[in-house]
Parts: structure tokens; C-alpha cells; sequence
């Protein structure tokens, strides 16, 4: 099921299903930090993928597709460009 999982059956998981699916065919992007959470950006073959963590309590608290590029805005200013073009 996983292997071509669109994006309804994973907004339709539980935490621990989304869970399994980034740990298999997730790949890290880059972090940004709020107030009281971090938010891990991860790229699927399919969909961008964020998940959300306590500071506090170092838990995992929502795990939530990407759906409006929007979302995004927070993830730009921890973009280095020159890491972007070759050498």
C-alpha cells in the first residue's frame, strides 16, 4: 500500500501510520523552529511532509501533509543558496 500511498490514504492514517511512511519514504529537508515546537520539512516522493514536535517534551505531536505552498514561507529564510549552486 505504501509504496504509491496518494495523498488521501495518508491524510487518512493515524500518527503512527504516518509515522512508518516517513520513516520508509521519507527524506529530511530541513528544520525551522516555533515558540514551543519544531517542524521537520520532508520530502516524499509524491508530497512535502511536515512533522511537529514539543520542545518541551521532546513528542512527537502532528505529522501533516503540505498542501498550500504557503507553508512553505517559514522554511525560506533557512535556505543557503550558495549551498544550492555547484562549485
Amino acid at each position: 500500500m505504501y509504496g504509491m500511498i496518494p495523498l488521501v490514504h495518508f491524510l487518512c492514517s493515524d500518527l503512527a501510520g504516518r509515522a512508518d511512511f516517513l520513516l520508509t519514504h521519507g527524506r529530511f529537508l530541513m528544520l525551522r523552529t516555533e515558540q514551543e515546537q519544531t517542524v521537520r520539512l520532508y520530502w516524499t516522493r509524491h508530497f512535502l511532509v511536515e512533522v511537529y514536535s514539543s520542545k518541551t517534551y521532546h513528542k512527537t505531536e502532528k505529522i501533516t501533509a503540505v498542501t498550500d505552498t504557503s507553508a512553505l514561507e517559514g522554511y525560506v529564510a533557512h535556505v543557503n543558496v550558495n549551498q544550492l549552486l555547484p562549485h
